[in-house]
């Protein structure tokens, strides 16, 4: 099952959210074996803690000699598991922004009708960022959904995208605001209004934690036989806690999203009085 990440984007906290879900679960691999330190003679070392012999040989899964012990004796290989640990919204800072405006003015010596809507293309940026890197190898992508709530003229806008594990980088999206029709106003001659489109510019910022755990057993061999036995299979997580090692590594994920809400117009005369106002999306307080 794979991990993913989504997130909406509203003006304040209590209409933003986030939910990461999902694992990662695979054979562990060499460069985890290095980041959790059980390569070979580190290994043999936290079983002679753990055990009170070091091993001839430690395996951390297959293929071994001796016809395979995991196959053999169906001992479980020793996986990396990848999971969510917590999703939280840290924050939301917003303020107004004037995005565009226009001037319409009616030159002709009798009333005339004027279509007052503008619109705005702006860009909703994503942006991720990782509080350390490791050689832990996932393998896979973690996918992202966002939806930026009230940011387009329809009211929504989501943004879709992968990355891989521990990467970063920044995502965007063009979204267009406000509207270019339904608002209607009866100008006299020779006066004019002018048209603002407004919204709230904000920033949320999102923190999610990832956890690394092992599990399963390492199968060792005693060429001249241990406690009467050549084979054993010890569980990976004693072995590395009686050593001291760390049985978990965690990792941490910031994104910080740029997005547009509340979107609307209003309508000034010369002066820079409000005449009326044109909500061209959803409010969300």
């Amino acid at each position: 099952m794979a991990i993913s990440v989504g997130i909406n984007a509203g003006p304040a906290a209590s209409s933003s959210s986030v939910v990461a879900t999902g694992t990662i679960q695979h054979v562990i691999s060499d460069a985890e074996r290095t980041a959790f330190n059980i390569q070979d003679a580190a290994l043999k070392s936290a079983i002679a803690t753990y055990f009170g012999e070091a091993p001839d040989d430690a395996y951390v899964c297959s293929p071994t000699p001796w016809g395979d012990l995991y196959q053999t004796y169906g001992w479980p290989q020793v996986q990396t598991l990848f999971s969510v640990v917590s999703a939280t919204v840290l924050g939301v800072t917003s303020e107004p922004a004037v995005v565009a405006s226009q001037i319409f003015e009616n030159f002709s010596s009798v009333p005339a009708d004027f279509n007052c809507g503008i619109t705005q293309e702006v860009s909703v940026t994503t942006e991720s960022n990782w509080s350390e890197t490791s050689t832990v190898e996932v393998g896979q992508t973690i996918s992202y959904d966002i939806s930026f709530l009230g940011a387009g003229a329809g009211g929504e806008t989501s943004l879709s995208y992968s990355q891989s594990w521990e990467k970063g980088g920044s995502e965007s999206q063009s979204v267009t605001l406000g509207t270019s029709s339904g608002i209607t106003v009866t100008l006299q001659p020779n006066q004019s209004v002018e048209a603002e489109l407004t919204a709230s510019r904000g920033k949320l910022t999102v923190q999610i934690v990832y956890q690394l755990t092992l599990s399963g057993y390492t199968a060792i061999n005693y060429g001249d036989t241990y406690k009467d036995h050549h084979f054993w299979a010890l569980d990976i997580n004693a072995v590395m806690a009686a050593a001291g090692s760390p049985t978990s590594i965690t990792t941490t994920e910031t994104i910080e999203i740029d997005f547009y809400a509340n979107s609307k117009i209003v309508l000034k005369d010369p002066s820079g009085k409000s005449l009326a106002s044109f909500v061209v999306g959803p409010l969300h307080p």
